[in-house]
């Protein structure tokens, strides 16, 4: 129930005691920031014992009563009146926000050994015993890659592009959710981090009116659940995800799949190991 409003004391409010009334000094603005949180500080003028218990921490906001306390200073006047400030939030129950998103996709340099394609296609299956392989590429005796050395026709190198090659430029991508809401992560939604998003719980793009779309993503690749935080002001949770994208093998089932599914072995026709 909203309290009803009091602008500027009179004499009259000046009597002290429990049931001195209160009064609104400044009934305060709503804001609403981009993702929908709304905010309002509202000021009391108040002349009388316990101002803690006049304004507590349960107090509802004067106009919006949907508003909680998360913020509560009272300051004590010379002529001995108390300033009660306090700051509230809440999302509108009659309108609760779509959640925004961001999309950071940025590229890093990698060994080039980790290439998904490295030994099927740039070197080959590595000698016994260590040696050359394709294009240039050398092995040591433990069958790891030291690196890609010239090979010659004659005089001409033939395997220019490939010559002291080390890393390549590996792209992968961050989906951020973020979203208002009355309610806390469940238990499930944090046992999440740290693996495969899949099913239903596969990134979505969620708007009123028009359903559910999944996150674009490449075909061979997935999502895993890399950071789940929430920060509650008053009764009202601001949640953030963040989805990794994963390499053209997709996140390694036996790993970060719950419960762990062993991947399957290849059998594809490949041109090395």
């Amino acid at each position: 129930m909203a309290h009803k409003l009091k602008i500027n004391p009179t004499a009259a409010d000046v009597t002290g005691g429990i049931n001195a009334p209160l009064v609104v000094t400044n009934g305060g603005a709503l804001m609403t920031d981009r993702y929908g949180m709304c905010s309002s500080r509202v000021v009391w003028w108040y002349y009388g014992l316990n101002p803690e218990k006049k304004v507590s921490m349960t107090y509802k906001h004067p106009v919006w009563d949907w508003l909680d306390i998360d913020k509560r200073t009272i300051t004590r006047a010379e002529d001995g009146h108390w300033d009660i400030v306090a700051d509230f939030f809440g999302v509108d129950p009659r309108e609760e926000p779509d959640p925004l998103y961001a999309l950071d996709i940025n590229t890093s340099q990698e060994p080039i050994d980790t290439h998904p394609e490295f030994y099927n296609l740039f070197a080959g299956k590595p000698p016994t015993g260590g040696g050359a392989g394709k294009n240039g590429s050398f092995f040591d005796e433990d069958g790891l890659f030291v690196d890609f050395k010239p090979t010659y026709k004659g005089d001409l190198v033939t395997n220019q592009d490939w010559v002291g090659v080390k890393a390549y430029l590996f792209a992968s991508a961050v989906w951020r959710e973020t979203k208002i809401t009355k309610t806390r992560p469940t238990d499930t939604d944090l046992d999440g981090v740290g693996y495969i998003a899949d099913g239903s719980n596969t990134p979505k793009i969620k708007q009123k009116g028009k359903g559910e779309v999944t996150v674009p993503t490449p075909a061979d690749r997935n999502w895993l659940l890399g950071n789940l935080a929430y920060e509650q002001k008053g009764k009202t949770y601001t949640v953030r995800k963040e989805y990794l994208l994963s390499g053209k093998r997709k996140w390694n089932t036996g790993i970060y799949k719950k419960p762990p599914v062993m991947p399957p072995e290849n059998t594809a026709p490949t041109t090395g190991i």
